[in-house]
């Protein structure tokens, strides 16, 4: 991820007067927004004094990795100035503060590349400022992205509010360290202090796990008694664990439904397959198809296709099967009664929007499901892949084709159950 990097610290007091870019409006206390005095006017500007913007390994990045790559995965130097008093339009109190990048990066966020619009560059440097603005004032402002406003006509705010490109100048001072004294070239470079002997370990004593001679003597073991006086049951399965699916532990049975498709034909396992899919439920009168806590009975199980006791009970009837007499018809499946199941009535595609937005300081889209029959989250299926997104729930089924290409492990969802609207935001991938 992009982050902020304050610029390394010049040789000397220097005066620093930036170069105009833009203005970004925003407000001191989110809560009391649109109270008198609350305005905070961030300039965004540049200078050569701060460093080009670096790579994870500390590489400076040149313009043409901006122009084809954008700000993706980069550290950004800036610099914060100090907050000036002033008046804004209409004669109340405000704040106006400098926020200093390398020239190269406001450049791109007026103009643009032919790759990255000016929006991909604007989210990522006023992300930033907004954070270290506050930061460095100590006052919480309003840093959600769609609530800020970028002035139009306004390259920077002076320090009496005017619009100007004439930008304020304030000093950066450098806060070396003293350099180390030099090394005396009689001593040695490493020097061992106080290095003490390792003690040996000492070995603990082993105890043998099985005594001389116990297979050699049948009368070895205590007592003289036999290893197994009454057999052993072991590899003996307990009773109605012929079964695989019996072979499952307990709690997985108790909490799940299972769907033995060995057990079934081809046909009905499609058909069970499209009633999940089409409904979430199962018909537990089906063969091979077992609600939660129940499974095959160990006097009469079904037994599927994978099993060998298939096979084994297969080869004795081809034995018996006679080619002129008629086979028996397989016994119709039983009814299924329509109270087993609650099922949705006609389904609807709910009305939604795409819009353009900024998450995270970068370029996002920005999916709005209306839904006035869901009450809560849990009620809605989301899947989302890079150029598509599916939601189903109640009544409804989507399936929409994004614009854009997205990341799909930075998705967020949520759903807001005042409007009754699914907000999905999902960065874009380049």
């Amino acid at each position: 991820s992009t982050v902020g990097a304050r610029s390394r610290p010049m040789a000397s007091t220097t005066l620093l007067t930036p170069i105009a870019g833009f203005t970004v409006k925003t407000y001191k206390n989110a809560a009391a927004a649109y109270e008198r005095g609350g305005k905070v006017f961030v300039n965004i500007c540049g200078s050569d004094i701060v460093e080009r913007a670096q790579g994870t390994t500390g590489i400076k990045i040149d313009d043409d990795h901006l122009d084809n790559r954008g700000l993706s995965n980069l550290q950004i130097p800036l610099l914060v100035g100090p907050a000036r008093a002033m008046e804004d339009s209409s004669g109340n109190p405000a704040i106006a503060v400098d926020v200093v990048y390398h020239p190269s990066l406001v450049s791109r966020a007026l103009n643009g590349t032919p790759q990255h619009p000016a929006k991909h560059f604007i989210g990522y440097l006023v992300d930033l400022a907004l954070k270290n603005v506050e930061e460095d004032m100590g006052v919480k402002i309003e840093k959600e992205l769609s609530k800020v406003k970028i002035l139009p006509n306004c390259r920077y705010k002076g320090p009496a509010g005017q619009n100007s490109n004439n930008t304020f100048g304030f000093e950066v001072v450098n806060r070396e360290q003293p350099p180390e004294p030099p090394r005396d070239p009689s001593k040695p470079k490493i020097e061992v202090i106080g290095e003490m002997p390792a003690k040996p370990k000492a070995k603990k004593p082993v105890k043998p796990i099985i005594r001389k001679g116990f297979f050699d003597k049948p009368n070895a073991l205590e007592d003289d008694k036999e290893l197994y006086p009454e057999g052993s049951a072991e590899g003996i399965p307990e009773p109605g664990r012929g079964n695989s699916v019996n072979m499952l532990p307990d709690n997985i049975k108790n909490k799940c439904h299972i769907v033995d498709t060995g057990a079934m034909d081809s046909n009905s396992l499609m058909e069970t397959m499209k009633q999940y899919a089409d409904t979430g439920r199962i018909n537990p009168t089906q063969k091979g198809v077992y609600a939660k806590g129940e499974g095959p009975k160990a006097d009469k199980p079904e037994i599927g296709i994978g099993h060998p006791e298939f096979y084994k009970k297969k080869a004795e009837e081809d034995k018996k099967w006679n080619p002129e007499k008629k086979t028996k018809e397989e016994p119709a499946a039983p009814a299924v009664s329509e109270s087993l199941f609650k099922f949705v009535g006609q389904q609807e595609e709910p009305k939604y929007r795409i819009d353009d937005t900024v998450a995270k300081g970068a370029e996002a889209l920005a999916i709005v499901v209306e839904l006035p029959k869901i009450e809560r989250m849990s009620q809605l299926h989301l899947d989302m892949v890079e150029t598509q997104l599916q939601v189903r729930g109640g009544p409804y089924r989507l399936k929409v084709a994004l614009p854009k290409k997205i990341n799909v492990e930075g998705v967020t969802a949520k759903f807001i159950s005042k409007k009754k609207e699914l907000k999905v935001v999902a960065p874009i991938e380049y």
